[in-house]
């Protein structure tokens, strides 16, 4: 099963919006997208769950997988907006201490829109 999801830009950054559920059944298209976006060379990504309802464990591995693969490129991943049962998830399962969480999009972008290390900023 396929999942919806709106790409939106703010200068350098990609912000990905997934819609409804994240789970077994569309993780898989899910990773295609984002994954894809690192591989093509996005360093700086933001996931707003604020239109997700859902996440499963097949959910979280994307994140890992993609937050992982730009650590090694210099990037960052930071998710946002969640609601309290997706945030209820993270929490149980260790992954905000591990990919940045924050409530907003605007501080999830802000964080993320900051030099890369070692690399210099281009306007």
């Amino acid at each position: 099963m396929a999942i919806e999801v709106t790409e939106e830009r703010t200068g350098d950054v990609l912000v990905l919006l997934p819609s409804e559920r994240l789970d077994s059944s569309s993780a898989r298209a899910f990773e295609s997208i984002l994954m894809g976006h690192v591989s093509n060379g996005q360093r700086r990504i933001v996931v707003d769950f604020s239109r997700l309802h859902f996440i499963a464990s097949s959910g979280l591995r994307v994140l890992l997988l993609a937050a992982r693969a730009l650590k090694v490129e210099s990037g960052m991943l930071a998710l946002c907006a969640m609601e309290t049962n997706v945030e209820n998830v993270f929490r149980v399962s260790g992954l905000h201490r591990i990919i940045v969480v924050e409530t907003s999009r605007d501080a999830a972008i802000e964080l993320v829109a900051q030099p890369l290390a070692g690399q210099s900023r281009r306007l």
